[in-house]
């Protein structure tokens, strides 16, 4: 499916899915990283959008690269893992990890000056989790906002 029909679709179908977001962390990262994610609870979807530089999402063994202006959302809620684009260097561990807490939003770094910055939430969906169109839905939605 052609990416205007893809994002015609999903516009169709967002007010049969009325979901309310919540943002929960701003995460800028150097190479090597990676941001391990649990199954999200019932009515749950989590969500990334790339603001700067690129990475993979890896849900379960399957990778699914990602760069600025991407916002990927798993509608099941599956477990995952965002990490580095780039191969960590051997033997090169990753950088610890700071989250500072604001009133707003958890900020998450391993650097001053990050490759990568995303801004990570979930999505509470309105209708029952067993919902018939979520059901039809992916495992990951991908959509590419940097062409416009």
């Amino acid at each position: 499916m052609p990416v205007a029909e893809t994002v015609d679709a999903l516009s169709a179908l967002a007010p049969l899915l009325r979901v309310q977001p919540e943002l929960q962390s701003l995460c800028r990262f150097e190479s090597p990283w990676a941001a391990p994610h649990a199954r999200e609870t019932k009515g749950w979807a989590p969500f990334h959008m790339v603001t700067l530089g690129s990475c993979v999402l890896d849900v379960g063994g399957k990778l699914h690269p990602l760069g600025a202006g991407d916002v990927v959302v798993l509608p099941h809620g599956d477990s995952h893992v965002v990490r580095g684009a780039a191969a960590a260097r051997p033997g090169r561990p990753p950088a610890p990890v700071r989250t500072e807490t604001t009133r707003a939003i958890a900020i998450k770094s391993n650097s001053d000056d990050p490759e990568v910055e995303l801004i990570c939430g979930r999505l509470a969906f309105e209708q029952p989790h067993d919902n018939l169109v979520r059901l039809a839905l992916p495992q990951v939605i991908r959509v590419g906002t940097a062409r416009g």
